[in-house]
């Protein structure tokens, strides 16, 4: 009696494991095709995040931006090179400065040193009195070379006041020279002009003083 019962109740378990292993054998067999949807879904939901990797094509499209702002460096190369321009071609202006004349010692008294080149002498005024405040300082000679004399004058120990030259040619190779000047307002008693001379070549100079007296009424 035992062993029926018992054999019944290892019957049922068998059975039991039997349906418990179908069972599971079903669901194992169905779990997939009730997952595909999800697996699908979870494709679909993967999409849009490797959609997000098209954004890589937008940062492709800031890669032209990019190439966009690289024209500024040009533009900023040829604004240095306008602001140097300015600069470096501005043209410095130099102003020309009148020649330092010869200091008085440089002119030996008389005009021996233009020979045999030149001549000069002072026709007025002469050693003598002048009864007007006005005396006219006038000059001539010659020279027989192609050179641009200097004429100036001193009166009484001021400074050199250059005299006008004129040259007139005599023949084709003599020249003659000749400059007036009016001294105004010269104040009654003794007066000293120097004229100097500049042949204006291998540094020939010389020098003509002349004393005079104004006695104006």
């Amino acid at each position: 009696m035992k062993k029926t019962v018992i054999s019944l109740i290892l019957i049922v378990i068998a059975v039991a494991s039997a349906l418990a292993t179908s069972y599971a054998y079903l669901i194992l067999n169905n779990s997939p095709e009730q997952e595909l949807p999800s697996t699908t879904e979870t494709s679909t939901i993967n999409s849009p995040s490797s959609s997000s990797d098209a954004p890589g094509q937008e940062n492709n499209s800031t890669i032209p931006s990019t190439s966009q702002s690289s024209p500024s460096l040009p533009a900023t190369s040829s604004e240095s090179q306008a602001s140097s321009t300015p600069s470096s071609t501005a043209p410095t202006q130099t102003e020309t400065q009148a020649p330092t004349p010869a200091p008085d010692s440089a002119y030996p008294e008389g005009m021996a040193a233009w020979k045999p080149y030149g001549s000069l002498v002072m026709l007025s005024p002469s050693n003598q009195t002048f009864t007007t405040n006005n005396v006219a300082l006038t000059v001539s000679g010659g020279i027989v070379i192609n050179v641009q004399p200097s004429l100036s004058y001193s009166i009484d120990g001021g400074p050199r006041t250059p005299i006008t030259v004129e040259l007139t040619n005599v023949t084709m190779a003599q020249k003659s020279i000749s400059g007036s000047i009016t001294l105004t307002q010269l104040a009654n008693g003794s007066h000293v002009i120097v004229l100097y001379g500049d042949l204006g070549f291998d540094s020939r100079r010389g020098k003509i003083t002349v004393c005079f007296e104004v006695q104006a009424a």
